[in-house]
């Protein structure tokens, strides 16, 4: 039997109620840190997809008029992907369809173009134009609109 260098037996210092549970705290703490790992991954993954403890993230048009939409949509949602539901879901009517307002824009007022969305965590809102700002200018300047 293995002896420390002051002559214990090991096999009795290993027994002892205080190593014992100390090791089982060092196993209840591994055993909680890969448990939470695994549930920020699962929330991670879910985000990801478009699943949320409230069921999946859905896009949602916020405002509409005749020139402009805002839509309030998942935050990993690309832009494509929200063009595509603007245009499919409320179809503005002109050629090019509905279109991104962009950072720079003065309609969006110093705002950023994605802006979080308050309500619904994991969203976002985005304004979307029918013309873009120069083509709005161009068609006000015609003599033929006035």
């Amino acid at each position: 039997m293995p002896v420390d260098k002051n002559g214990d037996k090991l096999s009795d210092m290993l027994s002892s109620p205080v190593v014992t549970r100390y090791l089982i705290d060092v196993q209840q703490h591994s055993v909680g840190k890969e448990a939470e790992a695994l549930e920020r991954e699962k929330e991670r993954l879910q985000v990801r997809i478009g699943i949320t403890r409230k069921g999946p993230m859905r896009a949602v048009v916020t405002k509409r008029s005749i020139l402009d939409m805002q839509i309030c949509m998942p935050e990993y949602w690309t832009d494509g992907q929200a063009v595509l539901f603007a245009n499919t879901k409320n179809p503005c009517g002109t050629k090019n369809g509905w279109m991104i307002r962009r950072d720079g824009d003065e309609a969006l007022t110093g705002d950023p173009e994605r802006q979080p969305c308050q309500q619904r965590s994991g969203h976002i809102h985005i304004m979307l134009d029918a013309l873009k700002r120069p083509d709005i200018l161009d068609a006000l300047k015609r003599p033929d609109i006035r």
